[in-house]
């Protein structure tokens, strides 16, 4: 039974530290992989067919910088995700919103919802308290 337990303790310790290894080699500072990839969404005023979406995919794609796009027809957005050295999103607005049968407008994020880090993380989880205690050492 002695065994077991000890066993069982060592396993869990050592699934701790990994983890905590792991947030804080996620979190830590320095050069960050695709540190200037940024994602936008632009609305589409009403949903679209999907012969449109594949032309409003295609030229967001055509557009220099962007990396990937992923067009939702039901919920009327158009998601890409670009380089900032080499795009910005008035110019690949512009360009959707020429080639688009309906009225677009770029989605702006609020000051409120800026405010937080991190959108899907609840600060008050337990889950979000243990990243913010790995984090702060």
């Amino acid at each position: 039974m002695k065994r077991i337990l000890l066993i069982s303790f060592s396993v869990l310790a050592l699934l701790l530290v990994v983890l905590v290894v792991h947030i804080r080699m996620v979190t830590a500072d320095g050069p960050m992989h695709l540190a200037n990839v940024q994602m936008a969404r632009i609305d589409l005023a009403e949903p679209i067919d999907s012969t449109q979406a594949v032309q409003l995919r295609s030229v967001v794609l055509k557009q220099r910088g962007v990396i990937h796009c992923f067009v939702n027809r039901t919920a009327g957005t158009v998601v890409y995700g670009y380089d900032r050295a080499l795009q910005n999103q008035d110019v690949v607005h512009a360009a959707v919103a020429a080639a688009s049968p309906v009225e677009t407008v770029r989605y702006t994020v609020t000051a409120e919802a800026s405010a937080g880090s991190c959108p899907v993380i609840d600060k008050e989880s337990l889950s979000g308290k243990f990243s913010a205690w790995v984090q702060a050492y």
